[in-house]
Formats: structure tokens, C-alpha cells, sequence
């Protein structure tokens, strides 16, 4: 039983990542340099993802630069607030 206080982190070992890209649909795309971040529009590479963020049916990958980190942050802060307003 989880802590009320604590959260469930959810992590990808790189030995894995090929595989779960592959399994997204994601890995082909990344090779061919057709993948963006979310936030920056840097393009995404194996060696650049930071987070996957599913949204409506689809995945978006955040890249590892610091701003796009924070502003992920963020984003998963109003998200979760507007779904409490609700």
C-alpha cells in the first residue's frame, strides 16, 4: 500500500527504451528525425528524452533541457488542478 504522501514514479531503464519506442510507434519517427519536443520544438533523439506525456490517444516526448523540465512541471500542475476543479 502506497503512503498518501508519496507518489508513484513511473521509470524507463535505457536498455528498454528501444523497445517501448518501437512498441508507441515512436522509434521510427525518432530515426528519421521527425519527432519534436512538446514544448521547444528541439528535435527528439535517444539520447534527449526526458518524459512521455500521453495525451489524447497520442504521446508526446519532452526533451531534457531544463526549461522544458519546468515547464512540464507546470503544465502537470494545472492539469491536475483544473481536474480537481472539476
Amino acid at each position: 500500500m502506497l503512503d498518501e504522501n508519496k507518489e508513484q514514479i513511473n521509470t524507463v531503464h535505457e536498455n528498454d527504451l528501444a523497445s517501448i519506442l518501437l512498441k508507441l510507434g515512436l522509434k521510427e519517427k525518432i530515426e528519421k528525425k521527425e519527432v519534436k519536443c512538446k514544448f521547444c520544438k528541439t528535435e527528439i533523439s535517444f539520447e534527449n528524452i526526458y518524459s512521455f506525456l500521453p495525451e489524447s490517444g497520442s504521446v508526446n516526448i519532452i526533451c531534457d533541457n531544463p526549461s522544458c523540465i519546468m515547464e512540464l512541471m507546470k503544465y502537470l500542475s494545472e492539469k491536475d488542478k483544473t481536474k480537481s476543479e472539476a
